[in-house]
């Protein structure tokens, strides 16, 4: 090969392999003539100005997606922060509310309780207290002791209605109130008034006494009723005690104050046929009345309670009477 040969071969070959390092230098593994590089390198070029635009064109186009996002997730974020306090803001108005209604009630429920237990302690003590001083003074003439048995047996009733069914205490407490004055009763039939049981039975057992014996029988008979009355409900009203719930031992407590009552008015209206008809004599210069009209003063005052206490529903419905007052 002549000289001239060898060089155009390694002119050849010296441009293929600019060639080849120039599609390496490239990325794409392929040859790349050199003045393309140069074109697209060229910032002049129309290939960089398209190039850079459509670069600018995605990054602002990325920007504002970015910014939309950016600006949602605040408008999100406000609006549940509003929405959260405007939330608390409610909750805390309603539970203001309810404290404000939580007190009123509790201010109507005193003054409720006022008006009905406040009352009915202030008649009950008072008719209790006079009754008491009228029946045990023997200052005041003969009909003090009927109309202070009337008056404490008021004051007792009254008392009675002072006391709620959710009054667990006061409801035990005002049974055993009448528990004992129901006893004290019978043990005054017994033994405390004049003619007695005791007494009767001892003037029975004499045979020289001035009475006539059917006359002291119908007495014994009238007292042992009356004392039977009285110890019966005691035990009644005892027994109601130790097996009922407060609301349940109000209800039969006036049940058995009506009977009672109503049995206490037909042995005095027995008595009182019983002194007419036997006609007992009465002894010279006595201030006492006749023994007819000493059983017949017992009788108003138990016709009137008895016809009290049959009211259908009379405790509710005297309560609900001193709730409404003064509205």
């Amino acid at each position: 090969m002549s000289p001239s040969g060898m060089t155009t071969l390694g002119l050849q070959d010296s441009d293929t392999s600019r060639k080849v390092e120039a599609g390496h230098s490239s990325g794409t593994g392929t040859a790349i003539s050199g003045p393309s590089i140069d074109r697209a390198a060229d910032p002049q070029s129309p290939t960089f100005s398209r190039n850079e635009s459509s670069a600018f064109s995605s990054e602002a186009r990325s920007a504002g997606r970015a910014a939309g996002l950016q600006s949602q997730a605040f408008a999100r974020n406000g609006t549940s922060a509003f929405s959260s306090e405007a939330e608390s803001a409610e909750s805390l108005e309603s539970i203001a509310n309810t404290f404000d209604l939580l007190k009123a009630a509790k201010h109507g429920g005193r003054v409720m309780r006022l008006r009905i237990s406040g009352t009915c302690v202030i008649v009950g003590c008072t008719l209790f207290v006079v009754g008491m001083w009228l029946y045990w003074s023997h200052e005041f003439p003969w009909w003090s002791d009927h109309l202070g048995d009337s008056l404490w047996h008021w004051g007792l009733t009254a008392l009675a209605l002072a006391v709620l069914p959710t009054d667990r205490k006061l409801v035990y407490f005002a049974m055993s109130v009448w528990v004992l004055a129901l006893m004290l009763v019978g043990l005054g039939t017994l033994t405390w008034e004049e003619d007695n049981l005791v007494a009767v039975f001892r003037k029975l057992c004499d045979p020289f006494h001035d009475d006539g014996t059917a006359w002291l029988i119908g007495v014994f008979a009238c007292k042992t009723a009356l004392a039977i009355i009285c110890f019966g409900a005691a035990f009644a009203l005892a027994r109601a005690a130790l097996v009922l719930y407060p609301r349940d031992l109000l209800a039969s407590f006036w049940n058995i104050l009506f009977w009672y009552m109503a049995m206490m008015a037909c042995g005095d209206l027995l008595a009182c046929t019983m002194a007419l008809a036997l006609e007992r004599p009465r002894p010279p210069n006595s201030t006492q009345p006749p023994a007819w009209l000493s059983s017949l003063c017992w009788v108003p005052n138990e016709v009137v309670m008895t016809l009290v206490l049959s009211i259908p529903s009379f405790r509710r419905r005297m309560q609900a009477m001193l709730a409404s007052r003064g509205e």
